[in-house]
């Protein structure tokens, strides 16, 4: 898939450096210790991630999901990083300790140094006593493989922590910003296009058959928003032949325009038809062009 033109990396690391900006109060605080510089640069880098995920999802690709969907989309996953939050807040106070004022790594209490864990079981000392014999070596009270685990777990959680809150917020924000203005009925409806016939002709031709297609979706779309719409489909013709004729000759356009919007799945009784001959055209003079022109069926739609 191409990333669309306005996307541009520039947008996407400023908006993800803004969305640091407002957050790195709150998450500097509770970041992995050691990781003074790394922290905003992994922060960056997933909320960027976590915005042009929610951009391609949402705001260049329209996936026809609604609006509502997409907002109980965003709680979830705003609730997701809560408890991911949670998480971590828990083992991140596992996993490291303060000296002085100053928090660094730490391991869990099976994965002392030989020689500290057989000093805090003789004399029974926790951790912060360890770390004070140590003169705050961590190095000195766990594992080599102790601290790297810590770094690796905080790490992880911390970065799964930044994508969820980024990603809910954006796709909250995009599902804002994607908010589809409530259309009146008289806007619906306007879209409903007249078909048109050869002379003498009852029968739809290929471009009318598509045109009804057409008007189809917009009557699905209206109905749905407008339960007690109904439409009139009205048979006209040009000026040659008798009235009776060509009163006939609108009901059968009529009718033809009616079963073809019922093949589109128009419920039968949301639809009725009339005839008005060759009476009331809306072009003249009575030319060619014209009467092509009158030679149609036009929908009307009601709100009852």
């Amino acid at each position: 898939m191409a990333i669309p033109q306005q996307l541009t990396i520039e947008l996407i690391f400023d908006t993800a450096a803004t969305f640091m900006g407002i957050a790195s109060g709150g998450l500097k605080e509770i970041a992995p210790p050691e990781m003074p510089k790394t922290w905003t640069l992994l922060g960056t880098i997933t909320a960027a991630g976590a915005f042009l995920s929610a951009k391609l999802l949402i705001g260049s690709y329209g996936i026809e999901i609604s609006q509502r969907v997409w907002f109980g989309f965003s709680i979830a996953f705003m609730w997701l990083a809560v408890i991911c939050c949670i998480v971590y807040v828990l083992t991140r106070s596992e996993r490291t300790i303060v000296y002085e004022g100053e928090t660094k790594l730490a391991g869990s209490k099976d994965e002392y140094l030989d020689d500290v864990k057989n000093d805090q079981q003789n004399n029974e000392k926790n951790r912060d006593e360890l770390l004070r014999d140590a003169t705050g070596d961590v190095g000195d009270v766990w594992t080599p493989h102790a601290l790297s685990k810590s770094r690796r777990i905080l790490g992880i959680e911390y970065t799964i922590l930044i994508a969820l809150l980024a990603f809910g917020a954006y796709l909250g924000v995009e599902a804002y910003n994607t908010q589809k203005p409530v259309l009146t009925f008289a806007e619906r409806t306007s879209k409903l296009k007249d078909v048109h016939f050869e002379l003498n002709g009852g029968d739809l031709s290929t471009d009318a058959a598509n045109i009804l297609d057409e008007n189809a979706q917009i009557l699905k779309d209206v109905f749905k928003n407008f339960s007690n719409a109904t439409v009139i489909l009205e048979g006209y013709c040009d000026d040659r032949g008798s009235d009776q004729y060509n009163f006939a000759l609108g009901y059968k356009r009529a009718e033809a325009a009616r079963a073809a919007l019922i093949a589109a799945q128009i419920a039968k009784e949301k639809l009725t038809v009339s005839s008005h001959g060759k009476r009331e055209s809306t072009c003249q003079p009575n030319d060619e062009r014209c009467r092509q022109e009158n030679r149609r069926v036009h929908l009307t739609a009601i709100q009852n």
